[in-house]
Order: C-alpha cells, then sequence, then structure tokens
C-alpha cells in the first residue's frame, strides 16, 4: 500500500513539516532557529484562536490578552517565585486558563461585535496594566528573566527551547486532530454554525462554550510561556494592538475550522512577518494588503480552498478506522438498547423514566401495531400552559395531553400557537404560567439540552443541517447526547471512546438507511437539496432513539410526492419503531392521513380534538381554519 493511499494529504503535509523542523538546527544559524521557533509558538497560538473564531465562532479579540498573562505569569514565576522554567510554563498557563474563563462570561451573553469590542477592551486593559504594572511586571520594561541552560544534554539556549517547543506543540496539534476527529468537535461545529439547534440535540451550550474558552486559553498561555523561554524577557510591547490583527491572519489566510490551516496560516504569516521587515516600518502595511487579499480572492484559506477543491484535504469530524456493522436484526437492537439506556441515570444523576415502546406486534402490554396500553402515563402533558410576547397571547390556559405511541397531529391558521407549543414542549421557550410534564416527570423550565437527554428530539421549520459535516456526521449529532466518554477519553482513544464512536457510526448509518439516505452519507450539510435535508433531519432524530419526536412542519416546501414519502416515512417511525410523534404540520392531507388524533389550534386556545375524520366535519374548525361553506 502506498503512502498517499494509507495517509489522508493532511496527514502526509504534517509528517513533511514536522520532518523538516526537526532537521532545522542543523542547517541554519540562530536566527533561523529564532524564527522557526516563533513559527512554532504561532502555530500553538493558530490552532487555540481558531477553536475559538474558526470552530465555536466566538470572535474574541482577548487573545492577546491571554496570551500576555501566559507569558508575564511565566516570567513572573521565574523571577518573582523563584521556579524553574519546567514549573514557571504551566503556572503561567493556568493563569491564562482561568483568565480564558473569565473572558467566557461576557461570551455567554454578547455575540459577534459586541464580543469583540467588549473582548477587545481587556486586550487594552491588560496592555496598561503591564506598562503601569510596577516591580510586578516591570513596567515599560518589562521583565528580564534569561535564557534557560541546556547544556546538560548537549544543546545551546536556541536549541534547547527549540526542541522542547517543537515536542510540545507536535503533542498539541496530535491531540487536537483525535478531539476535533471525534463528537467534541461536531458539538463545536454545531455550536459555530447553528447554535439553535445545538440544545436540541443535547449539547450543553453554555458548559461547551466555557470550556472551549478555557482551552483556548490554556493554549496561547502556553504559548506565551514559550516566548518567554525563547527570548528570555517578557515585554508589554510584545502584546499589543497589532498581535490582535496577526492572530487573526493565522486562522483566516490558513484556513478556519482546519488544524492544518492553523499550522500553515502560522508558519505562512510569520515567515511573511519576517520577510516584510525589510520594507522598513510598512510591514503592517504589506500585511493589512495580505489580508485584504486574502479575504477578497480566497476567503476560506490555502487549506478551505484545497478541501473545497479536493474532498480528501478535508478533516474528518468522526474517528478513522472505526468499523461498524448493518446487519438484519439492527431495528431491534437499537429498540432494545434505547430502552434500557431510558432506564439509566440522567446527567443529573435523577432517574428519567422515558419509555421506548417496542416495534409493531412486540409491545410489552401486549397492544399491537406499535400502539401503547391505555394504563401508560402520558407521554407530554401541559397543564394550564400560558405564554405571552408582549401584549400578544400565544397560548392562554392550554391543557394537552399525548398518549405513547400514536402519531399526534397539531394544525391551526397562522398565529394560533403552534410553534410556541412545539417550543415549549422542547424547552425553546419557557411558559409564563402552567407546568410541562415529560414521561410523568415534572420539567418545567428545564434547558433544552435537558429536555433532549430525556428523551425528546425534535426537528424545525428551516432545515437546520450543520454545513460543515458530512451527512453521516450530522447524523451521528442526534446520538453524542448520550456520550459518556470525553475529550480527554478521545484525545487518548480509549475503549470506551472507541466503543461509543463505533455505536455512534452504526446508528447513523442505520438511520440513513432507514430513510434511504444511506448514498449521500460522505456529502456536506450544504450540498443536499430541501427534501433531502428534511431526510436527514429525520435521520438525526431516528439515531438518536428518543421515544419522542417532535416534527415542526416538516413537509414545507416539499412536491406531493415528496409528500406522500414522507407521511410513508412518518408512518414508519410509529409502526415499525413504537415512536410518539407529535406533527406540527400546514398540509393538512399529510395531518389527516397520518395521525390518530388531531388538535386544533386558534388563537392560542384548543378549539377541537379528536380524530382526523372529526376534524374534518367539525364546524368550528371548518370556520376557524377551512373556512365554513356556504
Amino acid at each position: 500500500m502506498t503512502i498517499s493511499r494509507a495517509l489522508s494529504p493532511t496527514t502526509v503535509t504534517l509528517i513533511l513539516m514536522g520532518a523538516v523542523a526537526i532537521a532545522v538546527p542543523f542547517f541554519t544559524a540562530s536566527y533561523g532557529i529564532y524564527v522557526a521557533s516563533l513559527m512554532l509558538i504561532n502555530v500553538l497560538i493558530a490552532v487555540s484562536y481558531n477553536f475559538l473564531i474558526g470552530y465555536t465562532q466566538q470572535f474574541s479579540l482577548g487573545h492577546v490578552a491571554l496570551y500576555a498573562i501566559g507569558a508575564y505569569g511565566t516570567a513572573a514565576g521565574v523571577v518573582h517565585l523563584g521556579l524553574p522554567y519546567v514549573l514557571a510554563i504551566p503556572f503561567g498557563a493556568t493563569l491564562a486558563c482561568l483568565g480564558g474563563v473569565l473572558v467566557a462570561l461576557p461570551a455567554l451573553r454578547l455575540k459577534i461585535f459586541y464580543l469583540a469590542i467588549s473582548t477587545l477592551a481587556l486586550t487594552m486593559l491588560v496592555h496598561w496594566g503591564l506598562m503601569h504594572g510596577g516591580a510586578l511586571t516591570g513596567g515599560g520594561s518589562g521583565l528580564r528573566v534569561g535564557r534557560a541552560d541546556f547544556a546538560a544534554i548537549g544543546l545551546s539556549a536556541d536549541q534547547g527551547a527549540f526542541y522542547l517547543i517543537l515536542a510540545a506543540v507536535t503533542v498539541i496539534i496530535l491531540i487536537a486532530y483525535r478531539i476535533m476527529a471525534s463528537h467534541v468537535g461536531r458539538r463545536m461545529l454545531c455550536i459555530g454554525e447553528r447554535e439553535v439547534i445545538a440544545g436540541a440535540l443535547g449539547i450543553p451550550v453554555y458548559h461547551t462554550k466555557v470550556k472551549v474558552f478555557a482551552v483556548s486559553g490554556l493554549l496561547v498561555g502556553l504559548a506565551g510561556g514559550f516566548a518567554v523561554l525563547l527570548l528570555g524577557f517578557a515585554d508589554p510591547e510584545t502584546f499589543f494592538i497589532i498581535n490582535v490583527i496577526l492572530f487573526f491572519m493565522f486562522v483566516i489566510v490558513g484556513g478556519r475550522k482546519f488544524i492544518l490551516g492553523s499550522v500553515v496560516g502560522a508558519v505562512f504569516l510569520t515567515g511573511m512577518w519576517e520577510y516584510l521587515r525589510l520594507l522598513q516600518g510598512l510591514h503592517e502595511i504589506g500585511l493589512g494588503l495580505l489580508l485584504l487579499a486574502f479575504m477578497m480572492f480566497m476567503p476560506v484559506g490555502i487549506v478551505g480552498a484545497l478541501a473545497a477543491k479536493f474532498p480528501a484535504w478535508r478533516e474528518m469530524r468522526h474517528a478513522a478506522g472505526i468499523a461498524e456493522r448493518t446487519d438484519a436484526g439492527r431495528t431491534t437492537e437499537v429498540i432494545e438498547r434505547a430502552r434500557a439506556r431510558h432506564k439509566a441515570l440522567d446527567s443529573d444523576g435523577q432517574s428519567t423514566v422515558a419509555r421506548i415502546p417496542a416495534a409493531a406486534g412486540h409491545n410489552d402490554t401486549g397492544v399491537p401495531d406499535g400502539h401503547s396500553s391505555v394504563s401508560e402515563p402520558p407521554v407530554v402533558e401541559l397543564l394550564g400552559v400560558s405564554k405571552r410576547f408582549g401584549g400578544v397571547v400565544a397560548l392562554n390556559n392550554i391543557e394537552l395531553s399525548f398518549s405513547p405511541g400514536q402519531i399526534h397531529g397539531i394544525i391551526g391558521p397562522n398565529g394560533s400557537g403552534k410553534s410556541t407549543l412545539i417550543n415549549i414542549m422542547s424547552g425553546v421557550v419557557k411558559p409564563d404560567s402552567g407546568s410541562l410534564r415529560l414521561f410523568d416527570e415534572n420539567v418545567t423550565g428545564q434547558t433544552p439540552s435537558l429536555m433532549a437527554r430525556k428523551g425528546i428530539v425534535r426537528s424545525f421549520q428551516d432545515t437546520k443541517l450543520v454545513p460543515s459535516l458530512t451527512v453521516l456526521e450530522n447524523v451521528m449529532l442526534g446520538s453524542d447526547k448520550w456520550r459518556t466518554a470525553g475529550a480527554v477519553a478521545a484525545a487518548v482513544g480509549t475503549k470506551t471512546f472507541r466503543h461509543e464512536e463505533r455505536q455512534a457510526i452504526s446508528d447513523a448509518r442505520w438511520a440513513l438507511d432507514f430513510v434511504s439516505m444511506s448514498e449521500f452519507e460522505n456529502r456536506l450539510g450544504n450540498q443536499l437539496s430541501g427534501g433531502q435535508m428534511r431526510l436527514v433531519e429525520i435521520a438525526r432524530a431516528v439515531a438518536s432513539q428518543s421515544p419522542l419526536i417532535l416534527l415542526d412542519e416538516p413537509a414545507a416546501g416539499l412536491s406531493l410526492n415528496r409528500i406522500d414519502s414522507l407521511r410513508n416515512l412518518i408512518l414508519r417511525l410509529k409502526n415499525e419503531l413504537g415512536v410518539t410523534v407529535i406533527l406540527v404540520e400546514h398540509v393538512l392531507n399529510l395531518v389527516f392521513e397520518a395521525s390518530d388524533d388531531v388538535t386544533v389550534l386558534a388563537a392560542g386556545e384548543v378549539i377541537f380534538r379528536g380524530t382526523p375524520e372529526q376534524a374534518r366535519d367539525d364546524e368550528q374548525v371548518r370556520s376557524a381554519y377551512l373556512g365554513s361553506h356556504r
């Protein structure tokens, strides 16, 4: 097997770059080693910054402040605390990590430009503090630390610093690749590109953002410590506003959402920056022109352009080399595993009582065709639920319950409260009054991510696939909420992580086969038609193995033929998987032909509840929704 077939172009590129880096001290002088070391430090900065503005799209300009905290923390550890570099660098990185958590606080409340302005203010404040920090920071002169001594291992200070930084950066890149090729990477991209659906998929958005800021701060803090190791001092002018632009360019030029993009961008721009110094004071202008050129002609960056043209350059967001199986007994296995899962403890340590009905003909209560016994509690109950938006009453004292193992249609004219109802059931909107019970448990006011983990999954009126993920990876997001292995397990590749990833891949392929979309699994999420995206959304819901699926206008924009196929698919969800479906839809024929019962809303109130046949003949329904005959 040739290298080109065994390894991806990204892997081959990194191996070649690593080989060149190892050889640098053997054929360059002190200045060449310094530039190579600076490239490695900037690679670390670029990777950390890419986590923020690339993957999770948190437009923070406070990275220079965290870089300074890491550097000055290291310098202060050596000068004021007498720590050796081997302890001072982790000390500075820890301080930067804590700073990253503090930066995350406005990130949870502010968006885009407001976040950028607030974090830019932090950078300016930290720079002012360094200039006026007295003996603690050394003021405008900075802190003089001195170079580390590597004579004991036969290396000069330049060579020792270079190889230490190279080793650390190599390990971090490998870890970053493994983490991003896992559920952690999928979740980060989902938050960055489709945050509105992240909570509904069971992703804890708040905690994930805090963790990303913390890890990003830790990495850039390490870079600051290595900068002190390389230079022997911490100077406030090293951490000024110009670096904000440089850090941004590392990611933009190399390619957002690509680890290799971070490497390429940092190496290319560091070399270009040193070369542009020959312009004697005009290098900032040259840098600005270069940024302008990339944003105009190559906005996705170098690696992004390669990946767009050659799919082999794409970075996987699921673990490679994991086999899966799709045997004939797959449906029964998935159902039984889902039933067992919902008997386990949830993330809060409280028992969930969600039930996955068995497949048609195999219900525990002996009721055939996917229906459940009347003795079972309702799947969802809304008790006196009301919701206002300003002076508009969206829902008024709603009393509804939905039985397990059935398809429940919800219809009504525009503005009747259908979307508000489904948003309350999924935790997106909190009711002003009343209570919501899910599987006989009071879940009023709980977050969408907790609701998802308790057994609800939903679709949206506008199709919501993550563009940078493949169809397979989009569907894997559905079952990622059940993962127990975290980022550390993904980085190490533990047995638990590999087992869960294998199971997620298998479940996703089974779900795609269930909706007849298997042949598209390697397409990106934005390379499908609207109807295909709808099917992938349903596949994602199926892969989640949740007992309750909320479908919010799934027929929107579909042709008549596709609506017929959709109706058959919804019926299969009930009859083959025993899933309870709540269907909010404007296409009345779809609702009447698929539903076991129909609820009609008008002006935020329930005006009818009964069978589809009764709904067709009800005069109040005709008057409020269908239009009365004259």
